[in-house]
């Protein structure tokens, strides 16, 4: 995507779902921000409910990485047709949005460079297209504070340090499994889906060490022992979980944004070994577009 130059517009940028997904909602605005020029704003009304019965209620936590530029606009404002709100967005200059949504999961949309009006974008926005060009803001702007790590990230990321070969493993169950609706939506990783790539990430390391990351560790565990497997309990949370995957040399991804994104942001991006699943949700094939084109599809 190259810059496009034009004199700034409004846009409203919808943040919902969880870690993962927020992240690449945020990052979708500062490709508006840096490449299109946009005036770029978010909207968390999602998080104040309700959640209709296919959607797992989450929770706004972008606001732990201290060094985003977070400027909020409220959906409801703007759409109200109250007269002193009305008035109110008058005053401000921001009147009267267009909507843009997503059409395709994981495809990027070009009609992005027609957009001339104040727009409400409303959408998950995965594509890689959008990422890469701004990888190296966003590996700085999605960084925690050293001084909120526990002991228990320390000892553990001194161990990955310590590591000649670690690889991060990602399970995603959770609502995967317990959400009937969401389970309709989203592939459930398998068993052998797992050990397909384990073993062929073994091929390429011999000396990988894996290091099991879960929010069903003890599925985790029943499913994917072996000498050479360490796993990490939830008394670590997950954004230390995202911090340790992210040191992690090598990754062996779930159908997840949060695990996409830990291997994404790390140092080594691009010299690192990735393996994905093939399909992310049950009625839609992932996009070519989606991911870097070095990963490993299983």
């Amino acid at each position: 995507m190259k810059p496009i130059q034009k004199k700034s517009i409004t846009a409203i940028v919808s943040i919902k779902g969880g870690l993962g997904n927020q992240m690449s909602q945020y990052a979708f605005g500062v490709l508006l921000r840096d490449l299109y020029r946009f005036s770029v704003y978010y909207d968390l009304s999602f998080f104040k409910g309700p959640f209709p019965n296919h959607v797992t209620p989450r929770s706004y936590e972008l606001g732990e990485f201290p060094l985003l530029d977070i400027r909020t606009y409220n959906r409801r404002f703007y759409k109200s047709q109250k007269r002193l709100k009305r008035l109110a967005r008058q005053l401000s200059g921001i009147d009267t949005f267009r909507t843009f949504e997503e059409r395709i999961p994981f495809y990027p949309q070009k009609a992005l460079e027609s957009v001339k009006h104040a727009t409400y974008f409303d959408g998950y926005w995965q594509s890689y297209a959008y990422i890469r060009p701004i990888l190296d803001t966003l590996r700085k702007d999605f960084a925690l504070p050293g001084e909120t790590y526990s002991e228990g990230y320390l000892t553990l990321l001194k161990k990955i340090k310590r590591t000649d070969t670690p690889v991060s493993v990602h399970v995603r169950r959770g609502d995967y499994i317990s959400n009937e609706a969401a389970s309709q939506i989203h592939v459930v990783c398998s068993v052998d889906y797992y050990k397909r790539c384990i073993a062929a990430l073994r091929e390429y390391r011999p000396n990988a060490r894996f290091f099991v990351f879960s929010d069903d560790i003890s599925w985790a565990k029943e499913n994917l022992n072996a000498e050479d497997t360490e796993f990490v309990d939830s008394t670590v949370n997950h954004f230390e979980d995202f911090e340790l995957m992210r040191n992690c040399k090598h990754s062996i991804l779930a159908n997840s944004s949060f695990s996409y994104w830990a291997a994404l942001l790390k140092e080594n991006h691009g010299k690192d070994l990735v393996y994905a699943p093939n399909r992310w949700l049950h009625k839609q094939a992932r996009h070519e577009k989606m991911h870097p084109n070095y990963w490993k599809f299983v």
